[in-house]
């Protein structure tokens, strides 16, 4: 499923096509793997309101490996989330045209077989290291601004 994905992808796959709390604690796991999170050098994970991140499990392994979560309001995800604020967008208008681009030069029907390998390039574009930090200022949360709530 994650043939010629992102470096370092993990795949995961649920029918709804949403998370649930078994796929979040992989999804930990492989964070884990990849950040080097300890007691020792903790990090802090920002999260939505949904209800896959809370769990005792969840909750027990990211203490265990020194990880901080903290979920967003419902109300407050559009101003507060980091990713949602400048990346998703960019993400979406990538993916976008690369999915048009693929219909055109693929004569076959587009399968979860195949989505990883169009969303390689969007996902690197959109998620590169200025658009992640331009996300956190914007958001007043680095350097933090409390101002840009009020």
């Amino acid at each position: 499923m994650i043939k010629e994905g992102p470096p370092r992808c993990a795949g995961f796959a649920n029918p709804s096509g949403w998370v649930n709390s078994d796929i979040f604690i992989e999804w930990i796991k492989h964070f884990v793997r990849y950040s080097n999170c300890s007691h020792e050098s903790p990090v802090l994970l920002l999260l939505d309101s949904h209800k896959s991140h809370v769990s005792v499990r969840a909750l027990d392994l990211a203490i265990q490996h020194g990880i901080t979560m903290l979920n967003f309001f419902p109300q407050c995800t559009h101003k507060l989330q980091p990713l949602g604020r400048t990346v998703f967008g960019p993400l979406k208008r990538f993916y976008n045209a690369a999915c048009a681009n693929w219909m055109v030069t693929n004569p076959r029907p587009m399968t979860i077989y195949v989505i990883v390998s169009i969303v390689r390039e969007p996902y690197t574009r959109a998620f590169s290291p200025p658009n992640i930090q331009r996300g956190f200022q914007v958001a007043g949360i680095e350097p933090f601004n409390p101002e840009k709530h009020r």
